[in-house]
């Protein structure tokens, strides 16, 4: 019985990421070349960095699998996406303390 329930869950979880998936590459796949295409993917990573809960990873594989010719330019903005969207996280920390993140926890 429970290995009926884990196989249709995982058949659930595969569809959805299959959907998922083809959306992004049709969407990835009329912007892909536009200029700001890098920069959006700079910007999730470092919105990624300070709200741990978006899919920043994903987007960036989803995003060089859609073009593996731009991977290098991708990885650039996304790396510095990270590094801005860190150093944004450590400043508040820094100015605010942990108290904020301790009361969003509760």
């Amino acid at each position: 019985m429970e290995r009926s329930v884990f196989g249709r869950i995982s058949q659930l979880l595969f569809a959805a990421w299959d959907r998922v998936r083809q959306a992004w590459m049709g969407w990835a796949q009329l912007n892909q070349r536009k200029p700001w295409f890098p920069f959006l993917i700079g910007l999730v990573v470092a919105v990624d960095a300070v709200i741990v809960v978006l899919p920043g990873d994903v987007l960036v594989a989803l995003a060089v699998l859609s073009n593996p010719a731009a991977w290098r330019r991708l990885a650039v903005y996304a790396g510095l996406g990270s590094a801005i969207g860190a150093f944004c996280l450590y400043l508040m920390l820094f100015n605010f303390g942990k108290a904020p993140l301790d009361r969003l926890a509760d």
